[in-house]
């Protein structure tokens, strides 16, 4: 079954003249204390609207007078503009007609009584919200609804929107229907309980239309009930009053029906913009990609290369370049530093601390690559000579390593093709040769000997750990006294070899899925270290760690180009029309 939702406002029933108004009906009602309208004695003489030709009444007072007359002569003194323009519609299209009708009403008396239950001052103005609520009308749209051949068979049900009263206190609130966050909340109340009431009805079907009037009441009531119907209903169609005016200057309307699918198109993409904004690419692709979106900007290309940003993939590599060369990879850790920027400004702190501890260890690893094979093509190894440094330390899946043939997949044969290129017996054990490789090419072995003598073939997993690297950059930069190498805070934070576990919120973070705080990322960020300058997450790590780190990539040399995310989102987004 159809349905059709209307919203009511202060304007949708008028008098067509004033000659019942004062006598009888007013003077009926005016001294009776159980109307309201004693509370502002100011309504007995109405006048008439010059363009209109009617005779406008506060909704509230016109449905205390004549709503126990709606049956008598006097109901042919009522007009009803936006009503007679809306069904007028149906009245064309009768196979359209909806099996439902839902009438919002608006009473908003709570808000206008004080701790005793009685009106408030408030109410004395002949201009207080509490006159334009239509609960009173109910009987006048009843009949209205009746006179019409063609709905008086169509059920009918009336819903009130109440604003809740402020509890405990006599202050009058302010959160009445015209309050925007408040409205959205009772209009989502309202419509909870239609759809209750609907799914209990063995007729109702999810994908028949809901027609939705919505152009009267408060704007707040307008805009919830636009929202919370596309929410909730799947085929939806917003049926309005189209005003115009004829060549005497007298204004005019007709029926418009705007279809949900334009509409709901022109919502989706102003999502798209959003989430683009918001350093969500992915979503708004996905988002676009499922409205049929129809690019005439180039803009699907450009959000899928942003996908690829984001997600820091192998595509953003030229095609004759490897992933584990230094240009691509300072290029994929300039792009991270901007993405953690992003994350941070929309507090997505785990992300952030995630790809910065990765950004950390791929500098490490290019930056130390970058000064041994720019700087010492060749070295004097201990037994055979001179030798090429890529033949033997290499950056790969491993990470930072002696290389092995891939076929040396056994523990004892990992050493053989470096034997092979020292020219010594595969039966030799060569770890101290090992040593003395890694002082030609100034690893710290002083400080790390204990570790790289361990066991009967050393352990050389401190040349690729963030403390072994962090010291390995360092003295490589030492040799070179030109790159004055200063490392921040927090990398010589991870440089540290002994750290609390509890103050590694990164590793407690990965290893141990524990959450964090902004507390937790400050002093992450600061090597854990508090702030007293009150600064918040995105300025530390804007000064503290991303201008510093793109310093000392500027001093070491490394190739990278620039980008502002910011500025390339933001033109993304203004192309999504």
């Amino acid at each position: 079954m159809s349905i059709w939702i209307i919203t009511t406002g202060n304007s949708d029933v008028q008098l067509k003249t004033d000659d019942n108004w004062e006598r009888p009906l007013y003077e009926e009602v005016r001294y009776d204390d159980q109307k309201d309208i004693r509370k502002c004695d100011k309504f007995a003489a109405i006048q008439e609207d010059k363009t209109t030709e009617l005779y406008p009444v506060p909704a509230r007072i016109l449905g205390i007078v004549y709503g126990n007359h709606v049956q008598d002569n006097y109901y042919g003194n009522l007009a009803f503009p936006l009503l007679d323009t809306f069904t007028q519609y149906f009245v064309n299209k009768p196979d359209e007609k909806p099996s439902m009708l839902i009438v919002l009403l608006t009473d908003q008396r709570n808000i206008f009584v004080d701790e005793n239950g009685d009106l408030n001052e408030q109410v004395e103005h002949e201009f207080s919200p509490f006159w334009q609520d239509t609960c009173t009308l109910e009987p006048i749209f009843k009949e209205y609804f009746q006179q019409h051949l063609i709905f008086s068979s169509v059920k009918l049900e009336f819903c009130t929107l109440r604003p809740r009263k402020k509890s405990h206190t006599s202050e009058p609130s302010k959160e009445g229907l015209d309050n925007w966050e408040k409205t959205l909340d009772l209009v989502k109340e309202e419509f909870q309980k239609i759809q209750k009431k609907l799914s209990e009805s063995p007729e109702y079907d999810p994908k028949e239309t809901v027609y939705v009037s919505h152009q009267a009441g408060t704007p707040a009531i307008s805009s919830a009930v636009q929202f919370v119907s596309l929410g909730n209903f799947n085929n939806v169609k917003f049926l309005s009053s189209n005003i115009f005016f004829n060549d005497d200057d007298k204004p005019s309307s007709e029926p418009q029906l705007v279809e949900i699918s334009n509409y709901w198109m022109g919502i989706q993409i102003e999502k798209a913009k959003q989430l683009v904004r918001k350093g969500l690419p992915g979503a708004a692709l996905s988002m676009l990609e499922e409205i049929g979106y129809e690019d005439t900007k180039n803009v699907m290309p450009r959000l899928k290369n942003m996908v690829s940003v984001f997600n820091i993939r192998k595509s953003l590599i030229k095609k004759d370049e490897n992933e584990f060369y230094v240009k691509p990879a300072i290029q994929r850790v300039v792009d991270s530093l901007s993405l953690i920027e992003i994350f941070f400004k929309e507090k997505n702190y785990i992300q952030g601390i995630t790809l910065l501890a990765a950004a950390h260890e791929t500098f490490l690893k290019a930056a130390i690559i970058n000064e041994l094979y720019s700087r010492y093509e060749t070295f004097d190894s201990p037994i055979s000579g001179k030798l090429r440094v890529d033949e033997v330390i290499v950056w790969n899946q491993e990470g930072l390593v002696f290389k092995t043939n891939e076929e040396d997949t056994k523990k004892d044969e990992k050493d053989n093709y470096l034997k092979d290129l020292l020219g010594v017996d595969r039966s030799i054990n060569i770890k101290e040769e090992k040593i003395g490789i890694l002082e030609q090419l100034f690893f710290p072995v002083k400080n790390n000997y204990k570790k790289l003598n361990q066991g009967e073939l050393g352990n050389f997993s401190d040349i690729g750990s963030n403390q072994g690297m962090v010291a390995w950059l360092c003295e490589l930069c030492k040799q070179a006294p030109k790159k004055n190498f200063q490392p921040w805070t927090l990398l010589k934070w991870i440089g540290k070899y002994v750290r609390k576990r509890e103050a590694d919120r990164r590793n407690q973070l990965m290893h141990n899925l524990r959450g964090v705080t902004e507390r937790d990322v400050i002093r992450y960020l600061l090597g854990d270290q508090s702030d007293s300058s009150k600064r918040d997450v995105l300025t530390i790590y804007q000064q503290e760690v991303k201008e510093k780190f793109l310093n000392e990539i500027k001093n070491l040399g490394l190739p990278y180009k620039e980008r502002n995310l910011y500025d390339e989102l933001e033109a993304i987004a203004n192309d999504i029309t």
